[in-house]
Parts: structure tokens; C-alpha cells; sequence
């Protein structure tokens, strides 16, 4: 009876694995591990700790916790297998943990440190979910070469749309203002259109200093003040944003009175003649008399003025006002 006992114990020993023998398990503590409770992912979406986080075509979800019950071999290797539909193991696609941490600080913020499958310690593992996975319910564990198996995590995969473009803005122009930035501007009163490149069945809003535009939830967005704009697209879920479009505005100007030069033979009047009104808003003066209009030479901050010198005397064959040519554009003092 005793051996019989010996020969079952042994048996269970040898059912064991060697890491399962040794109590080696790895429990992940921050996902669901309910297949009744999927949690929303998205195609492209990286698993990782917020100081590490990039930028990305897909969202940044929380790193992986995961406890281990003790050491492992050094030369295990681990990796994560992603499983579409659920618990499909066999056919799993093997994903890589592109790194492994653990936590040195609490903090606030906490810290942390690059480590190994080394334990018993909590570690936090991150891994970036194939931008062509499949749609629908997922599941997801890490493994080991040496067939220790994680506890089973399940999500629900949403598609990712196209990135966010906006494709065109009208009636805004580089800013010749400001060289060192990547800004467009346009005139003071002024509407600016902003389109998006469309995408079939995406929703739209569009962001304005980074906050949403309350009701501006259509393809095209109207602008009429400065700031930096962007667009957010989603499918229901998953949202990308643009790149900002930056729209700075540029003071109307001003122009003023013209300001006569008064020269013998040559008089400022009003036509048609009114008494008492000032200023004359005409000159006279014989054809062979040079007469001399200074222009506002004295723009507003930030503004530079060109000038082109125009008559109300119409070209017989082109049907256009007769342009004068400008002798001394910078002083603003073109002689007529």
C-alpha cells in the first residue's frame, strides 16, 4: 500500500512542470481577466507607462502589471500571445514585450526602472497591439518558453480610422510675419474655411486652442478668429487627431489721407467744389508741372506697405484704370 501511495505522489511530481513545481506563476493585476467584462482597445494601440509615451497612430493605454511568484531561469524567454476570437491559443499570433519595468517610487510621479523577468516582484510589461488585428473579442496572456502560462486578459478590438487631415484652407496665406513658424495668416475680418478629408462613416469634431467647438462637427469648420486649430476623427471609437493649422491674423490697415506737396502752379481743391470741407480731395495742375502725393508711411505693428498708385482715367483699350509706376516704394513718395 505504501509503494502504491510512493508511485501516485511520484506520478503527480511528474505531471508538474519544473516552473510550476517551484510555485513559479505570473498573475497580471490590472486588466480585466473576466471574459464577461472585455475592456474597448483599438487597432495600434500601445500598452505602456506614461513617460514612455509617443506619439502614435493608435491611443496609449496603461503598461501591464504583472506579479511574479519567483525567479525564473535567466535564459527563459517570454513573450505575449494575442489570440482573435477569444482563447484561440493555438493559432495565437506571438507578439514581442518591447520592455519590461518596474516600479522604484510611488511618487507623485512614480519612477521607474528597466528590469527582467526577475521577481517575486510586481513589473509592468509594454506591448503594441498590430495595427491589421483582427476586429471583435480578443484575449491576451504572456508566456514563457518554459510553458508557464499568465492568467487571460479580454478586449474588444475597434477598428482604427485613417489619420486625420486637413486637407485645405482657403482664404489663408503664409505668414511672411512670422518665418520662424509654421503659421498662416489672413486679414482682420476675414473667414477662413478649414476641410477635412473625408472618411466613410467617421464622426468629425473640430478643436479650436485644443479645447472642441461646441456644434462644429461637420467636415468643413469656418474661422473667423486666430488660434490653432485641429480635427478629431473616430469611428465610433478610437479617435486620431491631426496636426495643428495655426491661423494668426493680420491687422487691417489703415491708409489715411494722402498729404500734398504744395509747388508753384500746382493747387489742391476740392472737386466738385464745397465750401468749408476739408481735406481738398483734388489737385491741380498744368501738364508740364510736377505735382507730389506722400503716401501713409507709417503701417501698423507688424505690417509692411506696398504701394501701387492708381488714376480714375481709363485705359481706351484695355477698359482699366491707368496704373502709374512707383519711383521710391520704401519712402512711400512716388513722384506723378
Amino acid at each position: 500500500m505504501m509503494k502504491k501511495l510512493h508511485l501516485i505522489g511520484l506520478m503527480c511530481l511528474l505531471g508538474l512542470g519544473f516552473n510550476e513545481l517551484w510555485g513559479q506563476t505570473i498573475s497580471i493585476t490590472n486588466w480585466s481577466t473576466d471574459p464577461t467584462k472585455p475592456r474597448t482597445i483599438c487597432q495600434c494601440d500601445t500598452f505602456d507607462l506614461p513617460v514612455n509615451k509617443t506619439p502614435g497612430p493608435g491611443n496609449h493605454k496603461e503598461a501591464i502589471r504583472y506579479f511574479l511568484s519567483g525567479n525564473f531561469n535567466p535564459t527563459t524567454e517570454f513573450a505575449f500571445e494575442f489570440a482573435n476570437p477569444v482563447n484561440a491559443f493555438a493559432t495565437a499570433d506571438s507578439l514581442d514585450i518591447l520592455d519590461i519595468s518596474i516600479r522604484t517610487a510611488v511618487g507623485p510621479p512614480p519612477t521607474f526602472a528597466s528590469d527582467t523577468f526577475s521577481g517575486p516582484a510586481e513589473h509592468y510589461a509594454s506591448v503594441v497591439i498590430p495595427c491589421n488585428a483582427p476586429l471583435g473579442p480578443a484575449s491576451l496572456r504572456i508566456s514563457n518558453s518554459s510553458g508557464v502560462k499568465s492568467d487571460t486578459i479580454y478586449f474588444i478590438v475597434n477598428r482604427i480610422p485613417d489619420p486625420a487631415v486637413i486637407k485645405s484652407v482657403t482664404n489663408a496665406v503664409d505668414n511672411p510675419y512670422t518665418p520662424t513658424v509654421p503659421d498662416l495668416g489672413f486679414c482682420q475680418g476675414d473667414t477662413v474655411v478649414l476641410e477635412a478629408e473625408q472618411q466613410p462613416g467617421a464622426n468629425y469634431q473640430w478643436f479650436r486652442n485644443g479645447s472642441a467647438i461646441a456644434g462644429e462637427t461637420d467636415t468643413i469648420h469656418k474661422a473667423i478668429i486666430p488660434g490653432t486649430y485641429s480635427l478629431r476623427i473616430d469611428l465610433g471609437a478610437c479617435p486620431r487627431m491631426s496636426k495643428d493649422t495655426i491661423l494668426n491674423v493680420f491687422p487691417r490697415a489703415t491708409l489715411g489721407n494722402l498729404e500734398f506737396v504744395p509747388s508753384p502752379m500746382a493747387f489742391q481743391m476740392d472737386n466738385p467744389i464745397i465750401p468749408n470741407v476739408s481735406p481738398d480731395d483734388s489737385v491741380m495742375f498744368c501738364e508740364s508741372v510736377t505735382a507730389t502725393l506722400n503716401a501713409p508711411r507709417t503701417p501698423p505693428a507688424g505690417v509692411t506697405f506696398e504701394y501701387q498708385w492708381i488714376t480714375d482715367t481709363i485705359d481706351p483699350n484695355s477698359g482699366q484704370p491707368i496704373y502709374f509706376s512707383i519711383h521710391t516704394v520704401s519712402a512711400g513718395k512716388p513722384r506723378m
